[in-house]
């Protein structure tokens, strides 16, 4: 075996398809109105469409909001920008 390969390129590759947009913003809606958030649906398509199918983007973006919306219990515009800056920005 080569040493210089790494665990992940040694292991077998699973192909994912894209989330669904429509299934995102499901879930995301669900998520916000259990725990008692104020949607501005707009916002919540917004989001949904940021993620652009991607499994990791659909976790952090709704942490973020999450995260954000926490203090007023409103998904709002400005909470949309500031999960955007922080999901391009990195690491929680």
């Amino acid at each position: 075996m080569n040493n210089t390969l790494t665990f992940l390129l040694c292991s077998n590759r699973v192909y994912l398809s894209p989330l669904d947009e429509k299934t995102i913003a499901n879930s995301y809606e669900k998520a916000f109105t259990k725990g008692k958030r104020e949607i501005d649906f707009m916002v919540l398509d917004e989001m949904s469409r940021a993620v652009k199918g991607y499994a990791y983007a659909f976790q952090t973006i709704g942490y973020y909001a999450w995260r954000f919306s926490r203090e007023l219990l409103q998904l709002n515009e400005e909470v949309l920008k500031q999960t955007i800056r922080a999901a391009k920005k990195g690491p929680f």
